[in-house]
């Protein structure tokens, strides 16, 4: 019975420690995806400044000792429509299909801290 109460309570321990661990990474993740997302706003904000500055100016091509820069024009892009090739041409679509491993890896969400969502 000793052997099962000792047993239980390194089991309750470990519990606790990893309730513990998992709270301090999920705040950490938490406050590093808020830092993040400030960041990527604030890099989109002035790569749209400098892309509008380019074109308004006429410049292709800023570089210097730390970044090069190169503007590029409006231009179409064109591609497979997948599923309407599926739809219309499954045969064809299944000849091309190529399948590629994907390692394993985890998605985390960051929740709103208003909304909890």
């Amino acid at each position: 019975m000793a052997t099962v109460n000792v047993a239980l309570k390194k089991a309750t321990e470990v519990q606790s420690e990893i309730i513990k661990l998992e709270r301090s990474i999920s705040e950490k993740i938490r406050d590093e995806q808020n830092q993040l997302n400030t960041l990527k706003e604030q890099d989109k904000d002035m790569r749209e400044q400098l892309m509008l500055a380019m074109q308004k100016n006429n410049v292709k091509t800023i570089e210097n000792d730390l970044i090069k820069v190169t503007f590029v024009s409006e231009q179409t892009r064109s591609t497979v429509d997948i599923v309407a090739l599926k739809q219309a041409k499954p045969e064809i679509a299944e000849m091309f299909k190529k399948e590629s491993k994907v390692k394993p890896s985890i998605r985390i969400k960051v929740k709103d801290a208003d909304n909890n969502n």
